[in-house]
């Protein structure tokens, strides 16, 4: 009898801290935007990601890229701009042409194009006789993905939970294949 309170105790006990662990956790999933977002809109500016993501310095393995006149930073597979002492996290410059992305890319077909995806920003790939480059382009409307990125973040939009990664929002859908997530929208573009 003594044996059963105890076990009954120890699995009450547990059974209260799983639920507080995951009450703990939507609080903190869900990031609530700074800054106003539409969905499906494109607004031509550098605009933060909505966690106002900013660090002192970079790895020195970042690059240092100038396109058109401005000078951009690439490491890991995400575009930074010199702030005041900081670098600050920003769309990838449409336009912007890379001679090499590294390994770990997916292939994403749409309306009968290849996009190359990396850490959600999205390519694609031209060939000049034996040179290939990779140019920077808008994540296509409509395209669906099947696993996100590693910098993923979920936040709220009119009420509704959607994805960001690079300054491209997700929606969850369910396809054919299962759980998959379609473009809708972009921040800062």
């Amino acid at each position: 009898m003594k044996t059963k309170k105890i076990f009954l105790l120890i699995a009450v006990f547990i059974l209260s801290l799983a639920f507080t662990n995951v009450q703990a956790q939507k609080r903190q999933a869900v990031k609530k935007s700074r800054k106003s977002v539409h969905v499906n809109s494109y607004r031509k500016s550098d605009a933060v990601r909505p966690s106002n993501r900013s660090y002192q310095a970079l790895p020195k393995a970042s690059v240092n890229i100038n396109h058109k006149g401005e000078n951009f930073h690439y490491y890991n597979g995400s575009y930074y701009r010199r702030d005041d002492k900081r670098y600050v996290h920003v769309a990838a410059p449409v336009g912007l042409r890379l001679n090499v992305l590294s390994g770990d890319y997916a292939r994403v077909s749409f309306n009968r194009r290849s996009y190359c995806v990396h850490n959600g920003v999205y390519y694609l790939e031209f060939r000049n006789g034996p040179n290939v480059f990779y140019e920077v382009v808008r994540a296509p409307m409509g395209a669906v993905v099947y696993d996100l990125p590693w910098n993923m973040e979920r936040v709220r939009i009119n009420g509704r939970i959607y994805f960001e990664s690079n300054f491209v929002i997700y929606e969850k859908i369910r396809s054919s294949q299962g759980i998959a997530y379609k473009v809708v929208g972009h921040i800062g573009y």
